[in-house]
């Protein structure tokens, strides 16, 4: 399994015509020791500015009130400042009727949802909502894809779309926006690895990237109550392994390949590098 990169690099958007010129580097966020072994396998940021992230290993971690660490899935939550936020980090999830100690399989990434409150999936297949003002758990499933789910993708209205990291024979299964199961709307019959999974905000269109095989699938349904069919592909040579709509607009943010999985070589493509694709020009734009 591949990682994410060790450190996240904060960057700023000025203003600037010419292409891919306007980035400035800032450094590394909260500051240059946060790092660890594992990597990074989540990032998400809430309403209220704060910056959720989650190494993909448990660590040893002292709880407070204990004299003894124990081996820990965290969450770290910071403040847009890098401070971290009172409740940070989160190694306990405690909601209406479950209080889990994050111990045992691996964290598999976090996104916010349609209200802002962080959505969290681990490699033993459950989901997590958290609240984002407070720490505390608000809801829990368990997702029974077969392996490990993808980062989830959420609508508008608040439906969930979680993939599978492993493709062949495992569905992409849709949850409604109070975690109750409603269906699997695709499975795949073809072999591939995955780490996250887009939504249109309607919740009609997926993309889903297949970064083995180096392509992002679309696949679009008329209405809630019809099925999804593959209409195409974007960024054919892309290795995608984490993928975002741009708040308010067509545009996708999709991440091209890393120094482990890289890009198809005759593709446009670069290494650790993130494109913003238009989708209504089927250009990328930044």
């Amino acid at each position: 399994m591949k990682h994410f990169l060790l450190f996240i690099a904060i960057i700023i958007l000025s203003v600037s015509n010419t292409f891919a010129q306007g980035w400035t580097y800032q450094g590394n966020f909260p500051n240059d020791n946060f790092k660890g072994g594992s990597g990074l396998h989540g990032l998400a940021v809430d309403p209220d500015g704060k910056v959720w992230v989650t190494k993909l290993s448990p660590e040893y971690f002292t709880p407070p009130g204990l004299t003894d660490s124990i081996l820990v899935r965290l969450i770290y939550v910071f403040n847009d400042d890098g401070i971290p936020a009172s409740f940070s980090p989160i190694w306990k999830i405690e909601g209406s009727g479950f209080s889990d100690t994050l111990i045992g399989s691996n964290s598999r990434g976090l996104r916010a949802d349609q209200n802002g409150n962080i959505l969290y999936v681990t490699g033993n297949q459950l989901m997590y909502r958290i609240n984002y003002q407070t720490g505390l758990g608000m809801n829990k499933v368990e997702l029974g894809l077969g392996t490990s789910p993808t980062a989830p993708a959420v609508s508008e209205d608040g439906k969930i779309f979680v993939g599978p990291v492993v493709n062949n024979g495992f569905p992409i299964k849709e949850f409604d926006s109070d975690f109750n199961y409603i269906s699997d709307v695709i499975t795949f019959d073809q072999s591939g690895f995955s780490r996250s999974v887009e939504v249109s905000m309607g919740g009609n269109t997926i993309y889903f990237p297949s970064y083995t095989r180096r392509l992002i699938i679309v696949y679009q349904r008329s209405d809630e109550f019809s099925a999804f069919d593959s209409v195409g592909t974007i960024m054919d040579g892309a290795a995608c392994e984490s993928i975002t709509f741009k708040r308010g607009t067509e545009k996708l943010w999709i991440s091209a390949g890393s120094f482990n999985d890289l890009p198809e070589p005759s593709s446009p493509y670069s290494p650790s590098t993130w494109y913003e694709y238009d989708l209504f020009s089927g250009l990328v734009t930044d």
